[in-house]
């Protein structure tokens, strides 16, 4: 039986997480994830370098962790719960990046603007965690603070009854502002390289094709320009 797969060890793990972070947090190793509004519209941005987009079969905190060089990592993130259900043993990608990382913890510590009730919506900003700190599978200790930007966007989620009842172009728009605004956000860290994956797929039930078009217009409204790397499991 795997980590990822054993509730229970699952649990301990996010309990010995949890005590770990709060010593390094309150040690002043790393800060709270921050609040930015990405409810600007979107306006396209004229490229003088193609985009560099790798497919590779694995997980966000896997290829993260293997990553020496500055570098961001996009998460799904839930828009009510911190870290997702990191702490109960929930399986999902924001779980398991919180259970590598201290993404669940700076989550925890944002503050208002992000996390509420949006009638399945999700709000119109994202979270910035600069300077997460990664931890391998295997281990259960801390390693060095990693260079790393952990950017969280909600998407509408699509088995809501009032987000059933939007236009498609109003959704798909929503969700690419706020991809956008994580894109920029990277930029303006020096980020030349972010992991990123199906947004919005899964239990929120965006389709792969109207995902990869609001990955599409984001991309083509940020001043971020570097390599995309996908992680799909």
């Amino acid at each position: 039986m795997t980590l990822l797969s054993n509730k229970s060890l699952r649990q301990s793990r996010a309990v010995f997480l949890a005590e770990e972070t709060t010593a390094l947090f309150e040690s002043g190793d790393f800060g709270p994830a921050q609040v930015v509004d990405a409810s600007a519209p979107l306006q396209p941005v004229k490229r003088e370098q193609p985009l560099t987009v790798d497919i590779v079969a694995a997980t966000s905190e896997v290829v993260a962790a293997g990553l020496p060089k500055n570098h961001g990592v996009l998460i799904f993130a839930s828009s009510t719960k911190p870290g997702g259900g990191w702490r109960n043993g929930a399986v999902a990608q924001e779980e398991d990046v919180s259970l590598h990382s201290t993404w669940g913890y700076q989550a925890e510590q944002a503050p208002a603007g992000f996390y509420g009730e949006t009638q399945g919506m999700g709000p119109d900003t994202i979270l910035v965690a600069d300077g997460a700190w990664l931890i391998h599978p295997d281990q259960y200790l801390m390693g060095q603070p990693a260079p790393a930007v952990f950017v969280a966007v909600a998407a509408p989620n699509r088995q809501a009854k009032h987000v059933q009842e939007q236009p498609l172009n109003e959704l798909r728009d929503a969700l690419a502002r706020r991809l956008r605004t994580a894109f920029d956000a990277w930029h303006d860290k020096g980020v030349s390289t972010v992991i990123a994956g199906a947004i919005g797929c899964g239990v929120f039930r965006w389709k792969g094709e109207e995902s990869a078009k609001a990955l599409k217009m984001a991309l083509e409204s940020s001043r971020w320009n570097g390599r995309l790397v996908l992680a799909m499991p």
